[in-house]
């Protein structure tokens, strides 16, 4: 997955909005998972895009489907549907660190 420049500023962002600044924190990316990690804590948030193809039952038309996968820490991955839930949880965890 290529790191956009849409969500690294919507994740800058989230630090600012925050109080936090942006060399506390370091970006990885692996396999193309997005992983930012907290350096003083090494706590990290990670996630992926995916894309899912399906019919559709009623038209036979096939469906796209584009979805993110998360992960806090050693938290089992969960399945987001779009991006700006992305941004809710990545939020949620800059309030827990």
């Amino acid at each position: 997955m290529k790191f956009y420049t849409h969500h690294r500023q919507d994740l800058l962002q989230a630090f600012t909005d925050n109080g936090l600044d942006k060399p506390q924190f370091s970006f990885i990316k692996r396999k193309g998972t997005i992983i930012t990690q907290h350096n003083d804590t090494k706590s990290t948030f990670s996630y992926i895009a995916k894309n899912e193809t399906t019919v559709d039952e009623n038209s036979k038309e096939w469906i796209e489907i584009t979805f993110f996968e998360i992960k806090q820490g050693k938290e089992s991955a969960q399945r987001i549907e779009n991006w700006q839930t992305v941004l809710q949880h990545f939020d949620q965890w800059l309030k827990e660190l």
